[in-house]
């Protein structure tokens, strides 16, 4: 017998889940009527105004104004705008130019924008032109995924602010400084320069960038719940002002969120009724990632033909971004319905893809960090310059106070001779651990201490190569725990993060120095055994799988074990190349958890 207790409960659970079902799909139908009357009335208003010399500067700016908002209308009225520029004075021109600039970006057309930007500051624009041009660059260099671009040009546009009152600039810099450490993981930063810049913030439409900045970095942070007030407030803040890109992005992390938490069906129900917003925003980069959170979605729900749907779209519309992170998910995606389907050909085209474009976004993912690490090294030379002419003159200053004080104050002298030798020393040590530690900041996974996976990538490529000129064995083993997310449900994440620190720490026991051993992401593992064949590397997996199944994981309140399932695979088998054998590997892996979990299975290339 139910309890009336619980039967309440679910009965209370299942309205406000209606009430929340009912209340986004009307809201998202709303939000289509007043974007396609939105549009309509502004086709018609431009189309019926002419360009004159006395309109062309309230025209430019109207046509800024409205560049994401009413992307169609914006379109139109640039081509009006070009074909008017004989009659428009140079600071009009620039204004123009930037325009463009924006549309190749929209478009992406990256390295047009780029060229265009770059001529356009060369020739000196007013501060206001200019700033938004060094703008602009940063911008393209967070879709483009180059940091070191990035950097500079924000580094210029904080010192263009630094010397002007108006508050336009001033805004634009801490959004984009927001949505720059956003876009390289620095979460905490992000949310920081957010909540400060949200204080001084004027209009409705930074006050939408900066506040989906703060829900954005919550969500990465885990801080913030998929029911949580503020995304309601946020995206329909920026509905309002048809700024439906960024709501899009918003929802688009939301979704996931709720994939990861096992709630497929809600992040379906959540997205579906703003599909036509989406696609009338034009914007390749939300439509993509859109339509593979649906695709993932229905993956999850075992919906194969609705997972097939969304994610061709999402791969045809985002081809020319396919380093990002969904794009590269996109890919394995499709691979894994092709093989599901039986289509070995296509499912290898979409495999080599995969691998390829998997690649790239780890390299990208190096450059971050060592773009980080770049930057972090020069803002720690200059502060070490600084500090060593104020050093300079400390000495000047005292050796001047010393000719004067003569013989009694050579005492005085020894001490501060030895103080400076003491700070020296001290500078030097503090140099050296700064840079042990970004070097481990980009190696080693946060939580567990061992490496990441692009550590993991990056050492045995060179560890195959030697290997395969040595005609040396190679054995790879992917492992993942099973029933994860039961860990985290029934106890909690704190409980989920020490299961894994602790499988961490049993695995390091059991391996060798010369062995490398990362987390990839989430609960799945992979090791890296040099000189080893397929029967020590079986030996050694079912020794780390019967050490894991033994252990009892103890947190403050309660104890529970967890077994893992694990996939070997040899050079011999899957040859020298790293995605290959962490592909084959991982598909053993999956054998021995459709197997019954807890076991060992070794790749065949018979299966």
């Amino acid at each position: 017998m139910i309890s009336s207790s619980i039967l309440s409960r679910f009965i209370i659970k299942f309205f406000e889940y209606m009430l929340v079902v009912i209340f986004t799909f009307t809201y998202a139908h709303a939000q289509e009527i007043s974007t396609e009357i939105n549009n309509a009335q502004d086709n018609e208003t431009e189309s019926s105004i002419d360009i004159t010399r006395d309109n062309v500067e309230q025209q430019l700016i109207y046509a800024n104004s409205i560049r994401t908002s009413s992307p169609q209308a914006h379109n139109a009225l640039l081509a009006k705008l070009i074909a008017s520029k004989s009659m428009m004075n140079q600071a009009q021109q620039h204004l123009l130019r930037l325009l463009i600039a924006y549309k190749h970006t929209y478009d992406g057309k990256y390295n047009e924008a780029i060229k265009a930007l770059e001529k356009l500051i060369a020739e000196k624009p007013k501060e206001h032109t200019l700033a938004r041009s060094h703008g602009l660059l940063v911008n393209v260099s967070l879709i483009n995924k180059n940091w070191l671009l990035g950097f500079k040009h924000l580094a210029i546009l904080k010192d263009i602010s630094s010397r002007t009152s108006n508050k336009e600039t001033l805004e634009r810099y801490t959004s984009l400084s927001v949505m720059f450490y956003r876009a390289i993981g620095q979460y905490e930063i992000a949310l920081d320069l957010a909540s400060e810049g949200l204080k001084h913030t004027i209009t409705l439409r930074d006050k939408c960038f900066l506040t989906s900045d703060i829900v954005n970095s919550l969500l990465a942070l885990n801080k913030i719940s998929t029911l949580d007030i503020a995304i309601q407030e946020v995206t329909s803040l920026c509905d309002s002002i048809k700024e439906h890109i960024v709501s899009g992005l918003v929802r688009t992390k939301v979704a996931n969120k709720y994939i990861e938490n096992g709630e497929a069906t809600e992040a379906i129900s959540f997205l579906l009724p703003y599909e036509q917003i989406v696609e009338q925003t034009l914007y390749p980069r939300l439509i993509s990632e859109y339509n593979y959170m649906l695709a993932k979605a229905y993956w999850s729900n075992k919906q194969y033909k609705k997972s097939e749907q969304f994610a061709r779209k999402a791969y045809q519309v985002g081809r020319d971004i396919i380093t990002s992170h969904p794009m590269v998910d996109t890919l394995k995606l499709l691979y894994q319905l092709e093989k599901l389907k039986g289509n070995s050909a296509s499912a290898l085209n979409y495999l080599e893809e995969y691998i390829k474009a998997d690649k790239a976004y780890l390299t990208e993912a190096t450059a971050k960090a060592q773009a980080i690490q770049i930057v972090t090294e020069k803002t720690a030379q200059k502060e070490a310059e600084i500090k060593r002419l104020n050093q300079q003159n400390i000495e000047l200053n005292t050796q001047k106070q010393l000719a004067r004080a003569k013989a009694e104050n050579s005492t005085l002298l020894v001490t501060l001779l030895v103080v400076i030798s003491i700070a020296a020393i001290s500078w030097v040590f503090f140099t050296l651990k700064s840079k042990k530690r970004l070097k481990a900041l980009a190696e080693k996974d946060a939580l567990t201490g061992i490496f990441n996976r692009g550590k993991l990538v990056i050492s045995a490529e060179e560890l195959l190569k030697y290997s395969l000129n040595t005609k040396q064995p190679v054995s790879c083993i992917m492992f993942d725990l099973d029933l994860f997310k039961s860990i985290n449900d029934q106890y909690g994440h704190l409980a989920g993060d020490k299961a894994l620190q602790q499988t961490a720490q049993i695995i390091s026991t059991i391996l060798r120095k010369a062995d490398i051993f990362a987390r990839l992401g989430g609960e799945e593992f992979c090791i890296i055994l040099p000189q080893c064949n397929s029967q020590a590397a079986m030996m050694i997996a079912e020794k780390c799988r019967d050490e894991i199944a033994q252990q009892i994981c103890q947190t403050d309140e309660q104890q529970f074990s967890f077994t893992a399932s694990f996939g070997v695979t040899t050079s011999y088998l899957s040859g020298y190349d790293i995605n290959r054998m962490i592909a084959d590997s991982d598909t053993a892996m999956y054998q021995s958890k459709e197997h019954g979990r807890n076991q060992v299975t070794l790749f065949s290339n018979e299966t």
